[in-house]
């Protein structure tokens, strides 16, 4: 299944595209951590990511889903019912799913609606990832 990751703060990093093997992308991804921390910009993950999905999709003839991982609140860009009108906006085009990361209340289930999920420790992200991944192949397959 072909897949991009990209890493965010303030800036956002592509660690891997979606032409990228992943065997060569792997280190980038691994060493992601070193490149975080700072400030959290959800809008212009959102929006570089779902360029770059639309074009890939387009490109192939395919449908995808992003996903967004995060621990914690934006702090640059969009915030409130702005950020809520772009994804909304966003889920039009193409499905987008938040996936917070934490045992506090975070923000994904305010602003990703009822595509976001919380999870309480990163040790979660692979079975939330699954989950998702499950969820919208169901979708494409009774479509």
């Amino acid at each position: 299944m072909p897949f991009s990751v990209s890493a965010f703060n303030d800036k956002v990093y592509s660690l891997k595209t979606f032409e990228e093997e992943y065997k060569n992308a792997r280190a980038n991804i691994i060493n992601a951590f070193n490149l975080l921390g700072g400030e959290t910009n959800i809008e212009k993950v959102l929006i570089e990511g779902m360029d770059e999905l639309q074009l890939f999709c387009k490109k192939h003839n395919m449908k995808g889903v992003l996903i967004v991982f995060s621990d914690g609140e934006p702090t640059k860009g969009l915030k409130g019912e702005a950020l809520r009108i772009l994804i909304r906006e966003l889920k039009g085009k193409l499905p987008v799913v938040g996936i917070g990361v934490g045992k506090e209340k975070n923000f994904v289930e305010e602003y990703f609606e009822k595509s976001g999920v919380r999870i309480s420790e990163i040790s979660k992200i692979p079975q939330a990832f699954s989950k998702v991944v499950e969820n919208y192949l169901r979708r494409l397959i009774s479509v």
